[in-house]
């Protein structure tokens, strides 16, 4: 059974629930046009598109009863009733931030979660005086689902120029994995990282001396570096010999593949300790 809480409080009680959910598997569409040229048929064809917000409809239920099903007397329906739509349409108004989403597939799929907004009246049709049922509409500004929590993928030590590294650990994903963090540590001179399948790359114009890493966190477009930093804070700002080239606008955008993505790590002067870690989320369509 699929479960569904936003910001942790479930949808799947007796006192209120979900009975459909329109647009959960649907992915999101393209942003962007191709462009007509004229004296040829059809258009030229663009790959700068990027995704439109999610949208989804969750078609509910409340009554006026416990979350167990209870209810403790006749009198108390009615105020039972009001009561748990007061506390849907707190759980469901909230303006100052976006609402914490998930759904939980169970094994082996696990937990997703999305960030959403609601985007129109909650409008309740009376069943009984005890009893109604209303539709919810969110949307998904930042287009994706995503993992619950983190996977991290860490290569060998004494890659070298040139190494593919495949990312299994974000296997799965159906997204673009554009929020990832990255981690070179030296020795390595001019390090790029590239995706092996779009070409997409960026770059450390310097040197890492053995023992300093290169930070590059694609979600907050930093690019830093400094001894041990790994997946820390601090260290100093590179951007100013920070490069970056492809088709996607972060600074590394990887595109997902069935065995996860192939990260191509391209520098000289390696040594023993050098390596390649990658923390994030896997991302989905729907």
């Amino acid at each position: 059974m699929i479960g569904i809480t936003v910001d942790g409080v479930s949808l799947d009680t007796l006192a209120w629930g979900v009975r459909t959910r329109t647009g959960l598997h649907t992915t999101p569409g393209l942003r962007g046009s191709d462009t007509p040229v004229p004296g040829r048929h059809g258009a030229l064809w663009r790959p700068d598109k990027f995704h439109e917000p999610a949208e989804l409809t969750l078609s509910m239920w409340v009554a006026g009863c416990l979350p167990d099903g209870t209810v403790p007397s006749d009198e108390a329906r009615l105020t039972l009733y009001r009561a748990n739509l007061d506390a849907l349409h707190r759980l469901f108004t909230t303006r100052q931030r976006l609402l914490d989403l998930r759904v939980d597939y169970g094994p082996p799929v696990g937990e997703r979660q999305a960030f959403a907004q609601v985007t129109g009246k909650i409008e309740p049709e009376q069943l009984d005086p005890y009893t109604a049922r209303f539709n919810v509409s969110l949307s998904v500004p930042g287009a994706f689902w995503q993992d619950a929590a983190d996977s991290e993928y860490a290569s060998p030590a004494g890659v070298t120029g040139g190494a593919e590294l495949p990312l299994e650990v974000f296997a799965g994903a159906t997204a673009p994995l554009d929020e990832l963090v990255y981690v070179v540590s030296g020795p390595a001179t001019n390090p790029r990282l590239t995706d092996a399948v779009t070409g997409q790359w960026v770059q450390l114009a310097a040197a890492l001396a053995d023992g300093e890493d290169w930070q590059v966190d694609a979600r907050y477009w930093t690019s830093t570096t400094g001894p041990g930093l790994g997946f820390g804070t601090g260290g100093s700002n590179r951007a100013g010999v920070t490069t970056h080239g492809g088709p996607g606008t972060r600074l590394l955008e990887l595109e997902p593949g069935e065995g996860g993505p192939v990260l191509r790590l391209s520098a000289s002067g390696t040594g023993a300790t050098t390596r390649v870690l990658v923390r994030g989320r896997r991302k989905y369509l729907s």
